[in-house]
């Protein structure tokens, strides 16, 4: 059994899980845990210009791939560019081809950040127009962006772009469901057909709770009546919300396997559980708890 798909705006379909290799993989070797993903059913792989490790990840989908168990159209693999700013997308896109070991092209390139012109970088719309242009060379199937807005996307829509936005990855759990901007995002998204890719969904933010709180009981009392983990819950609940596409790691190769198989096994939350998940989040509050998407909703 495959995992199953969720199809862009191209017609390209494309797995709804995703292994990424930032988080507990940034700045270091991550051949081993890629290895171990691709190994436990990963197809999809998320990487990052930022996180300084997609040469180790080549390492592992190299050697994967001369092991003759996949070919290279069975991997979804993806980058974000960004680190420097944006200053050229096609030339950081043949270091990253070059990086993971790849000589056709990659399948799915993102702007890691809204350059908003601010500090130098380009404004939203030039770096998206000079996206354009890696598509345009063949380098890429799929563009999109990573981190933004309703605002940002909004902006860009205005301008009237050669190509569409296919995939907006942001950070989303039941903590960070009711914020405005994610609300008005998601239904943004609906209505140009741009696929969510979220991150951040087995979020440590719950995992400071205490053991009794009302978010920990309800999360387990939802997996506990479909036999699954809390972790699991947390990835069931995020693809109903989005329809989309869910980001999640782990150095361990047997919840690697879990994460897997529970997917191609996906149980439908319903919709009071769904409720009851996000309203036992609500009632926890944000107060003092860091999300990667704060500097992005600031002015």
């Amino acid at each position: 059994m495959s995992l199953p798909t969720v199809k862009l705006v191209s017609g390209r379909s494309v797995p709804r899980l995703s292994f990424g290799i930032g988080t507990q993989h940034y700045q270091s070797d991550a051949s081993s845990q890629v290895s171990k993903a691709l190994s436990a059913g990963f197809t999809f792989l998320d990487a990052a210009e930022v996180y300084s490790n997609t040469k180790s990840m080549g390492k592992a989908v190299s050697e994967h791939l001369s092991s003759g168990v996949a070919s290279r159209k069975d991997l979804f693999l993806l980058t974000k560019l960004g680190s420097r700013g944006i200053p050229d997308p096609l030339d950081e896109t043949k270091k990253e081809l070059s990086d993971i070991g790849v000589s056709d092209k990659l399948d799915a390139v993102l702007l890691h950040y809204p350059p908003r012109g601010k500090n130098g970088a380009p404004s939203n719309i030039e770096a998206w127009n000079r996206l354009e242009k890696v598509k345009d060379a063949g380098l890429v199937d799929v563009i999109g962006v990573s981190n933004w807005t309703a605002k940002d996307i909004e902006e860009l829509l205005a301008s009237k772009p050669k190509h569409k936005i296919e995939i907006n990855q942001v950070e989303l759990n039941p903590f960070l469901y009711s914020h405005p901007d994610i609300q008005a995002l998601l239904k943004l998204q609906e209505r140009e057909g741009i696929a969510t890719m979220s991150y951040g969904s087995l979020t440590s933010q719950y995992k400071d709770l205490k053991p009794d709180s009302k978010f920990q009981q309800t999360l387990e009392s939802v997996a506990s009546k479909h036999g699954v983990s809390p972790g699991t819950a947390l990835l069931y609940w995020n693809l109903q919300r989005t329809n989309g596409i869910v980001v999640t790691t782990s150095g361990k190769e047997e919840r690697m396997k879990q994460y897997v198989e529970d997917i191609k096994n996906i149980k439908t939350l319903s919709e009071e559980e769904l409720r009851s998940i996000e309203d036992a989040a609500a009632a926890e509050g944000a107060k003092g708890k860091k999300y990667y998407m704060n500097p992005f909703w600031e002015p």
